[in-house]
């Protein structure tokens, strides 16, 4: 497996093991500290951004995967036809 589609593997992995220490450590602070206001028009176009730059991350990453793989059934698939 390539070093790109290993991210896909990978990446949920580190997300769980990110957010449960988060969820039990640090979201309970933030609840209870009163003192902290979040800007809700600030998070949103952060998460809009993020959101936007993954997917064309992703979207550029899965075609460089493809295109790869195949390549790869192309180059192998003379090879098999003169074989045969």
């Amino acid at each position: 497996m390539n070093p790109i589609a290993t991210l896909y593997h990978i990446a949920p992995c580190c997300f769980v093991f990110l957010a449960l220490p988060f969820t039990y450590m640090e979201l309970p602070k933030m609840v209870n500290d009163h003192n902290l206001h979040l800007d809700w028009r600030m998070a949103g176009l952060l998460l809009i951004s993020a959101g936007a730059a993954f997917g064309e991350w992703r979207s550029r990453t899965r075609a460089c995967v493809f295109s790869y793989t195949g390549r790869r059934r192309l180059q192998a698939s003379p090879a098999a036809d003169g074989q045969q």
